[in-house]
Parts: C-alpha cells; structure tokens; sequence
C-alpha cells in the first residue's frame, strides 16, 4: 500500500513539474476588469439590522516589473454598499427609527500574479488594497422628528468618511478565451468578492 501511494505521488509530481512553467495568464500589459457582489467587511460600524451585496467593480493592469517570476499589478476599486438599523421605541410601539448608511468605496489596489498550480488559464494572486470609504446618513425618526426638542435627542448624527486598508487573496479561471468567474477571500472592505471579469 505504502509502495502504491508512492509511486503515485511520484507520478503526480512528474504531471505538476512538467507543466509548462510560468503559464499565468496575467503577464505584464494585461488588462482585467472584473464586476460583481461581496459581502461581510469592516466598515466601522457596530451595529446595524442588515447590509446589502456591495456591488464593485476593479479593474487591473499588469506592469513590466517582474518579481520572481511573478507579475506585479497596479489597479483600481470601486463598490457600492448599505447598512440599515430599524427599531421600534419600547416606550411606545407607534414610535420607531430607519437609519441608513450608503457607502461609495474608491480603492488602489496592488496585487501579485504568481503561478502556483501551472494551469494555463487560471491566475492566482495576492493584494493590498488602500481605500476611501465615503459615507453618506439618511435617517427617519417618527418620535424626535415629531418632538424635536423631547430630551436626549441625539440628531443631528454624524459619521466620517474614512481610509481603511485591506489585504486578499484571488484566483481567476477562463472558462472562454478572454472571459473568467472569479473569487477573492480579503480582510478589510470584504470577506468574498466574487463575479465575472474580462481580460483584454
């Protein structure tokens, strides 16, 4: 059995090594720009009823530096997301609050391409990215919008816009020449970024 297992492995790493070397499909001058959903991240808030799929797009271009045989990227980042809180005053059930945070996110991302699996459509990557996290509060209060001068009244509330930074991890694969599905797992704005994207 020992000797089976063995000579399997000796024969898959003779499959791995034999590949061709360096077949990313990210290479200095290539363009990716990818659209779709994520969802979790830190966006400083601490309480909140629900959030939406942020909806972002990226896109990156490959640069001429080359690094241990991997591909250095330079890119841009851009989501969409919201977190609401409603609920009702336990004093009085007529009375309740609907806040709402919309956050528009500009990031720079830099990442490296780098071949782990020698598949020749596929990319797989690590990242950096620096954003600016905009945020913009709307609310609606049925009791203080009513009782504007009731005690502890606590509008007008005001959140600041923010730099945060965040670190992923991606892999790309082509299912059509040119055309891939994607999947970043990050720290920081994202937990999952996940869709589609287009390599020109």
């Amino acid at each position: 059995m020992v000797r089976r297992i063995l000579v399997f492995a000796a024969f898959s790493f003779g499959l791995f090594a034999s590949v061709e070397a360096n077949a990313q499909s990210f290479t200095a001058g290539t363009v990716v720009a990818q659209v779709g959903v994520q969802t979790g991240g830190n966006y400083g808030l601490h309480y909140y009823t629900s959030a939406t799929f942020g909806k972002s797009f990226a896109i990156d271009l490959g640069l001429p530096t080359i690094f241990d045989d991997g591909t250095v990227g330079l890119g841009f980042y851009y989501a969409n997301k919201s977190f609401n809180q409603t609920k009702q005053y336990a004093f009085n059930n007529s009375y309740y609050f609907d806040r709402t945070w919309d956050y528009d996110v500009y990031g720079a991302r830099f990442t490296y391409h780098y071949d782990f699996f020698g598949v020749k459509a596929m990319d797989t990557y690590v990242g950096l990215m620096a954003s600016y996290n905009h945020v913009e509060f709307s609310y609606k209060d049925t009791y203080y919008d009513a009782n504007p001068d009731a005690p502890g009244n606590p509008y007008p509330l005001h959140f600041n816009n923010t730099v945060r930074s965040s670190a992923f991890a991606g892999i790309r694969y082509e299912f059509i020449e040119h055309v891939a599905a994607f999947a970043e797992v990050g720290l920081g704005n994202y937990n999952l970024f996940g869709g589609v994207c287009y390599r020109y």
